[in-house]
């Protein structure tokens, strides 16, 4: 019994670490200006809500 409260309490301290050291969420409005947006190799981008009033053009991302 003491052995799994000691894994228990180990996997919690290491997940509350996980958490502790994550990149919070971030959020551009991008207006008439372009944005250069720099993503790291062990991160990802992930584009939601677009919406554009006008034009012909929907966007333009290039990796």
């Amino acid at each position: 019994m003491k052995t799994a409260a000691r894994c228990l309490i180990a996997v919690v301290m290491l997940a509350a670490a996980s958490f502790a050291f994550a990149h919070p969420f971030k959020s551009r409005i991008i207006t008439t200006s372009p944005l250069m947006i720099t993503v790291a190799d062990d991160q990802s981008l992930n584009i939601k809500n677009f919406s554009q009033e006008g034009g012909t053009d929907r966007a333009v991302v290039s990796v």
